[in-house]
């Protein structure tokens, strides 16, 4: 995969099919996998989206293991096996959508806008994708932003671009073929009483193909089973979701994952022994391990969005990630 998550940006002008005219643009950005352009839109159209019988197939949800888990942690496994996964807001001063108007403002995205990136979604999955047959597949992950919250005065738009997210996946039957990303921020999206978008805000969705055989994200239940058995460590608190630093995509986004002892690991640095690992999708689309790799006294702050507003790093995002071995091995 090439470093795909790098957005550039283009205008695209729409003409407005429905008497609807929006005096925001709506940012979209597609691919993780190419150097793929971010989409501005004037304008959005409906397209209604019908089910079939494979539509009414259920994703299977893969549960935890509690033996996996520390005792004080085995109480944020959920009754259907799941992890309850819990997150709390940036900063007060900035409200933020909960997981259900996510869901339906990713359902409306998709609704409306996907079939007019579809050729650029089906090339991110590698294989036609059913818009027809898409639904939600029943849970949205909260992304944490890399970043600590934003002063006063940080223009909208910037502070969505390096703000938490929520990513929805969208499945036919059990399989997923869509990711939506809907910022945390997205307060200004209007839906009209048919649940369609009537005003898009502004810099407030992505969208990303699902390449087969793959899940975006890696469902936490799986990130700790695969860790728990691959280190015989019991993971010590539930695992979170970050964002990367811009300009990664939200389809890279890493589970942070901490265990209860320090696991030996070998880097471009040799053997160490370390409790943080961040597990996902990296320059290849293969499920990998890494760990910081951040020197002390690293520049730990970034520019972004055209005012050049300066973000500081949460103290839990290594400045700089290396993959790594596990173990022995």
């Amino acid at each position: 995969m090439r470093d795909s998550t790098i957005w550039k940006r283009f205008s695209l002008v729409i003409p407005a099919i429905r008497s609807v005219t929006f005096s925001q643009v709506a940012w979209f950005g597609t691919s993780a996998r190419t150097r793929a352009p971010m989409v501005v839109l004037f304008a959005l159209v409906f397209v209604s989206a019908s089910c079939d019988d494979r539509s009414e197939l259920a994703p299977v949800m893969p549960t935890v293991d509690a033996s996996y888990m520390t005792a004080s942690v085995r109480n944020s496994i959920g009754a259907d096996g799941r992890l309850v996964l819990d997150h709390a807001s940036l900063s007060p001063k900035y409200p933020e959508i909960d997981e259900l108007r996510a869901t339906r403002l990713a359902a409306a995205l998709v609704g409306n806008f996907a079939s007019w990136v579809l050729d650029q979604l089906s090339y991110d999955r590698h294989a036609p994708i059913h818009l027809a047959q898409l639904h939600p597949c029943g849970r949205a992950y909260y992304a944490h932003s890399a970043y600590d919250a934003p002063g006063d005065g940080t223009s909208q738009v910037t502070r969505k671009a390096a703000g938490p997210r929520w990513l929805v996946p969208f499945c036919n039957g059990g399989v997923q073929e869509i990711l939506a990303g809907v910022s945390a921020y997205a307060t200004d999206v209007v839906l009209d009483s048919h649940g369609r978008i009537s005003n898009a805000g502004s810099a407030n969705f992505s969208l990303q193909g699902v390449p087969v055989g793959l899940e975006i994200p890696i469902p936490p239940e799986r990130v700790v089973a695969s860790i728990a058995q691959t280190t015989g460590q019991k993971i010590a608190a539930v695992p979170e979701l970050i964002m990367r630093e811009r300009p990664y995509g939200p389809a890279l986004a890493l589970w942070h994952v901490r265990t209860e002892a320090g696991v030996s690991v070998t880097d471009v640095h040799g053997r160490r022994t370390v409790s943080d690992l961040f597990v996902g999708y990296y320059m290849h689309w293969t499920q990998e391990v890494a760990v910081s790799d951040t020197l002390p006294g690293a520049v730990r702050s970034r520019s972004i969005g055209e005012e050049g507003t300066q973000f500081s790093l949460r103290a839990i995002v290594p400045a700089k990630l290396t993959r790594v071995v596990m173990g022995d091995q």
